[in-house]
C-alpha cells in the first residue's frame, strides 16, 4: 500500500527532498516546534505589556520600549526554532501535525457547539466552520503583526495619521461656502449624518409649564466644523474571544465644546437599536471590553458626539459613518 505523499518526495530535487522528508530526528523537531510555540506565546504577552506601558505615564513609558525590544527578540528566536523544527521534521510531518490539530479542533467543536442536528450533519457543518476559524486566527495574527508598529506608536504618542482617502473621494474646495445640516425628528435618519435619537427627560421643576405639542421640530446643527474618521479597529476586523479588550480610536476635525463628549455605539447587523455600555470620553480613543456587548456576531460601530453634562444626555450632535466588525464572543 502506498503511503500518503510518498510519491511527492521522489519528484523533488535533492535539497527540496530533504526538506520535504526531513531527517530522522523527529523528537528534536517536536521539541523545537514546542519551543517555537512557547516563544510566540511569550511574545504575545510581552507585546501586551508593551502596549499597556506605552499608554501609561512616564517613567513607565520607557519600560514599553524595553518590552517591545524583548518582543521582537522573542519573535526572531521563535521563527529560528520553527525553521529548525521544519528541517528536523520535514514539511510532510508538519502537514500531518497541522491535519491532526485541525481534527482535534473539529472534534471539540462538534462536541461543544450546541445543536439538535444529527452527528453527521454537525460534522459536515463544522468542517467548513473549523477551517474558517483557523484561517481567521492566522489572518488575525498576521494582521496584528503588520500593524504592530503603528499600534505601538499610537499607544505611545496618542497620535496617528488618518488613512488616506480613496482616489475617487471628492475633497472640499478651499473657497467653498460651508452650509448647515439639519436633523429632522420625523422619518428615518441616515447613519452618516448628525441625528437625534433620544428624547431629553422631562423637567421636574415646579416652575415648568405644559408646552404645546409640536408635530415637527427641526434643530440646526453646524457640521462643517466636525468630522470623525474611524482609525482602529480596521474595516471588517475579526476580534477573537480571547481578545475582548480592544483600544478603539478615531480622529476628529474640529474641537469639542465643554459640554460635548464621545460615545462608542454598536449596532447589531439588521437591527436599529444600539448598545453603548462604555460611557463617554473626551479623548480620541477608548479601551473597551467587548464582553459588555449583548453577544457575539456581526456589528457596526460608530463614534457619536453627544451633548450633555455629568452623563445627562441632551442630544446627539454628530455620528460618524459606521464600520463593520465581527466579534467572536
Amino acid at each position: 500500500m502506498t503511503k500518503p505523499f510518498s510519491s511527492i518526495g521522489k519528484k523533488l530535487p535533492a535539497n527540496w527532498n530533504s526538506i520535504w522528508r526531513g531527517g530522522d530526528r523527529a523528537r528534536p523537531g517536536l521539541t523545537k516546534l514546542f519551543w517555537a510555540i512557547l516563544w510566540l506565546l511569550l511574545a504575545v504577552l510581552s507585546w501586551t505589556l508593551a502596549i499597556q506601558l506605552a499608554r501609561s505615564q512616564p517613567p513607565f513609558k520607557i519600560g514599553s520600549v524595553v518590552a517591545a525590544i524583548v518582543t521582537l527578540a522573542l519573535i526572531i528566536w521563535a521563527f529560528r526554532e520553527l525553521w529548525q523544527s521544519i528541517i528536523f521534521l520535514g514539511v510532510k510531518r508538519i502537514v500531518f501535525i497541522f491535519i491532526s490539530v485541525y481534527g482535534i479542533i473539529l472534534v471539540v467543536n462538534v462536541l461543544t457547539v450546541p445543536s439538535t442536528d444529527p452527528v453527521s450533519t454537525r460534522v459536515m457543518k463544522q468542517l467548513g466552520a473549523t477551517g474558517h476559524q483557523m484561517w481567521n486566527s492566522l489572518t488575525s495574527l498576521l494582521h496584528s503583526g503588520i500593524h504592530a508598529p503603528d499600534d505601538f506608536l499610537f499607544a505611545y504618542t496618542g497620535q496617528q495619521a488618518p488613512p488616506p482617502p480613496v482616489p475617487w473621494f471628492p475633497t472640499p474646495h478651499p473657497d467653498a461656502t460651508p452650509i448647515q445640516g439639519f436633523a429632522v425628528s420625523a422619518g428615518k435618519p441616515s447613519p452618516s449624518i448628525p441625528v437625534q435619537t433620544r428624547q431629553p427627560e422631562p423637567s421636574t421643576s415646579s416652575e415648568s409649564t405644559v408646552s404645546p405639542v409640536q408635530t415637527e421640530q427641526i434643530t440646526p446643527i453646524e457640521t462643517n466644523s466636525l468630522q470623525i474618521t474611524l482609525v482602529y479597529p480596521e474595516i471588517e476586523a475579526f476580534i477573537r474571544r480571547g481578545e475582548a479588550e480592544q483600544y478603539f480610536s478615531w480622529n476628529i476635525e474640529g474641537n469639542l465644546s465643554d459640554n460635548q463628549s464621545f460615545e462608542i455605539r454598536f449596532y447589531k447587523i439588521g437591527e436599529s437599536e444600539f448598545d453603548a455600555p462604555f460611557g463617554w470620553v473626551k479623548e480620541n480613543g477608548q479601551n473597551i471590553n467587548l464582553n459588555a456587548l449583548g453577544g457575539s456576531g456581526e456589528y457596526e460601530w460608530s463614534v457619536v458626539i453627544v451633548q450633555g453634562i455629568d452623563g445627562n444626555w441632551e442630544r446627539d450632535v454628530y455620528e460618524s459613518p459606521r464600520r463593520p466588525i465581527n466579534w467572536e464572543g
